[in-house]
């Protein structure tokens, strides 16, 4: 006889762990699936084969963090059930190297250049490429968090506050439109400001008039990449871009290609004429 899984039982459980909302949803979503093919199969998830479990598992997509979610998913709930199980039965491929998302300097050229001549919609753009502006962090930005105009105090997730120093291109252009205090941005009825829809909405207009095929996001990883390309140090790229861990960013930056030209142009000429002492 199948197993009967008391999902709610399992949320909470996951919830006691310690495991945030998203990550609950995710485990409890693969729990559900798992649950309703082992019925299908008549299987007991309480002592399901190995080859079962493969064959569970081959039913999700064969990627790294899908494989994973349901191992990790299985696991608590065998915890909880106070069952051994297989979880090694469920095989996790490698994860795939980080793929930096940063824009080409040709795209991001385009972008500022159009951004300039837009108000409001440039702003996405301005605040992505030249401090790495998340969408909500624009969406909410006040003018206070410019104060001086040096360093930009950027209220960010958690509540955790980073700053960043403001770029002339960025100050010349803000200035102009710069009031006391408020949002920079203020929303319609009773919203204080605008959403996070509004501002991809605001940068679809712009991307589209420079033709650039792109996310508010890439602005971001654009940010990153070009501070990592001038100082290869990745723990002060995670400070302006106010992470928690430096795993995160090492996601937003890598080698580009530029800086691998740069690198190879940069080596000194082996046996160059004027260096060779022959006999």
């Amino acid at each position: 006889m199948a197993a009967v899984v008391p999902l709610d039982e399992y949320r909470e459980y996951l919830y006691g762990r310690g495991l945030r909302d998203e990550t609950v949803r995710q485990y409890t979503a693969k729990l559900r699936f798992a649950v309703a093919w082992a019925a299908d199969h008549g299987v007991d998830l309480h002592d399901a084969a190995p080859s079962t479990l493969r064959e569970l598992a081959d039913e999700f997509p064969n990627s790294h963090s899908s494989r994973r979610h349901l191992r990790t998913a299985l696991m608590y709930w065998w915890q909880l059930e106070d069952v051994e199980g297989w979880p090694d039965a469920i095989v996790v491929p490698k994860k795939p190297p980080p793929r930096p998302r940063a824009l080409t300097v040709e795209d991001a050229d385009r972008l500022a250049v159009t951004a300039r001549a837009w108000w409001p919609e440039g702003s996405v753009v301005m605040l992505g490429l030249y401090a790495g502006f998340r969408r909500s962090e624009i969406a909410a930005a006040r003018w206070e968090w410019f104060a001086g105009w040096k360093w930009v105090s950027i209220m960010g997730k958690g509540g955790r506050t980073r700053h960043v120093p403001v770029h002339p291109d960025l100050r010349s252009w803000l200035r102009q439109r710069a009031t006391a205090s408020g949002y920079l941005f203020p929303g319609e009825g009773r919203r204080a400001h605008i959403t996070p829809a509004t501002v991809n909405n605001w940068f679809d207009r712009v991307a589209a008039a420079a033709d650039v095929d792109a996310t508010p996001h890439q602005l971001r990883h654009t940010f990153a990449q070009t501070i990592y390309d001038q100082t290869r140090d990745v723990y002060l790229v995670q400070k302006l871009l106010g992470h928690a861990n430096v795993e995160t960013t090492m996601r937003y930056v890598g080698v580009s290609e530029r800086a691998t030209e740069d690198a190879v142009l940069a080596m000194r000429s082996f046996g160059a004429p004027n260096r060779l002492k022959l006999a």
